[in-house]
């Protein structure tokens, strides 16, 4: 089985040295994590496509397109038949066989892509397809500019495909092809967003938690971080890193006063992350905070705590 692989229209419209790099980051995260599945997959790829190969026979579809939908950088995944060119009656019958029973009541659109040589035009093979289908279903019509239904057809030289099932991807930028950047995780809703975000921009990120609750707090923040690693970003490797931080919070409680507690307790974490974050070569750090999400969370008090550190 084929499958056909795009890439967000973020990645389609970069320049083309910056396209690229971009698709190759893209193809090796492709490659990386679909191996796990199994190891004769095949990847492939050009500047504005992945082309991905499987067995039919190992019941792969199902798993390899659910990865390839958590995959950054990826706009669509479509299903595809390859079949040699003969002629364009044996297309218009394999167009027929595939599409026949999926355009009964609805209006569709034949689209042809070609590349190479040929003694017909993108057009007289759209036209000839859309005859035959007319013909053989009970499609409701033909309508090119809002079709219920797509029939897409790329020729390439000596053969030709025809797109079936698509599936949505993440979208975003391909992981690793922009910086890394130091998350810092509590294991709460806001945090864990913040991180599938960047992960879904491209950044590469390590998580950096604070530990104010012991042990069973840790594992439970290990838990979700390993979830959004296996599920967006297992392409690359991600560093976890705890900071016992019991002591400051003694520490703060002991002289500072409690009305400010709070912000002076995420000041002096900043400050640690961002040396942290130097150290292991992220050049930014990515929290959770939200301006009113909690009543502590004013924009007075998040300029105060940003300004610890020049990471952020």
């Amino acid at each position: 089985m084929k499958l056909l692989v795009r890439p967000a229209s973020e990645v389609a419209i970069k320049s083309k040295p910056v396209r690229r790099q971009q698709m190759r980051h893209l193809r090796q995260n492709i490659s990386k994590i679909l191996a796990q599945l199994d190891p004769d997959i095949v990847v492939k790829g050009t500047w504005d496509r992945v082309n991905v190969d499987f067995p039919d026979d190992r019941g792969l579809a199902g798993p390899v397109i659910e990865a390839l939908m958590r995959i950054p950088g990826i706009s669509s995944i479509r299903e595809i038949d390859v079949y040699p060119f003969v002629s364009m009656d044996d297309v218009a019958d394999k167009a027929v066989a595939a599409f026949s029973e999926r355009l009964a009541g609805k209006t569709f659109a034949v689209r042809v892509r070609r590349q190479g040589t040929h003694d017909f035009r993108s057009i007289d093979l759209e036209r000839h397809v859309g005859s035959a289908l007319v013909l053989a279903s009970d499609a409701r019509g033909v309508d090119l500019k809002s079709p219920q239904v797509g029939v897409r057809i790329d020729v390439q030289d000596n053969q030709f495909q025809i797109a079936h099932r698509k599936h949505a991807g993440m979208g975003g930028y391909p992981l690793g092809s922009v910086e890394t950047v130091m998350t810092l995780i509590s294991g709460g809703y806001d945090s864990s967003v913040a991180a599938y975000l960047m992960l879904r921009r491209g950044l590469r990120t390590h998580y950096l938690f604070f530990n104010l609750g012991g042990a069973a707090h840790e594992v439970g923040v290990r838990q979700v971080v390993h979830y959004l690693w296996q599920q967006y970003g297992s392409s690359h490797r991600a560093k976890f890193i705890s900071v016992p931080f019991d002591g400051v919070v003694a520490e703060i409680m002991r002289s500072v006063n409690h009305r400010h507690w709070g912000v002076v307790l995420k000041r002096q974490m900043l400050r640690a992350a961002a040396e942290i974050a130097r150290k292991n070569n992220a050049i930014g750090l990515v929290t959770g905070d939200a301006v009113a999400q909690v009543s502590s969370q004013t924009l007075t008090n998040l300029n105060v705590v940003d300004r610890a550190s020049d990471e952020v």
